[in-house]
């Protein structure tokens, strides 16, 4: 297989993006990505990464640098990662979670952290091979 090559998302990136979400399980149209990363791109603490492989967008990661009560320094979280189920195992996540590291450790950031949906075992195991500790729990609620 050819080489990996990871980019930042551009605007006409938005029908992968729709693509690699709705198989996250988050239906999504080129519309609405056109909207959500529109609104993303202009805040510089967000970075939103793709990863190509023989010229075809088959992974992204969203990555936001925030400030916390706990400390001084920044963190970065990873708001969104998937990679589509035609590259997974094939070296893509590793690639975009070192690029991802990169970018956290360029912007100063102390830690990074994520969270993932209780049914993903297989991204639990990737994140734990990738040195990723698990430390906690999420709670979510609905207020529409």
């Amino acid at each position: 297989m050819n080489e990996v090559k990871i980019r930042e998302a551009e605007g006409g990136d938005t029908g992968a993006l729709a693509t690699l979400m709705t198989e996250l399980g988050y239906p999504s149209t080129v519309e609405e990505m056109g909207r959500r990363l529109a609104g993303i791109s202009s805040d510089p603490s967000y970075v939103t990464l793709l990863a190509e492989r023989d010229g075809q967008v088959v992974g992204m990661a969203g990555v936001h640098l925030e400030r916390t009560y706990e400390a001084d320094a920044e963190i970065a979280r990873i708001m969104c990662f998937v990679v589509g189920s035609e590259a997974r195992g094939s070296g893509v996540g590793r690639a975009l979670i070192s690029v991802v590291e990169d970018w956290t450790r360029r912007r100063g950031a102390a830690d990074i952290m994520l969270t993932t949906h209780e049914r993903r075992a297989g991204a639990h195991e990737f994140y734990r091979s990738m040195g990723y500790d698990r430390t906690g729990y999420r709670f979510y609620k609905e207020l529409r």
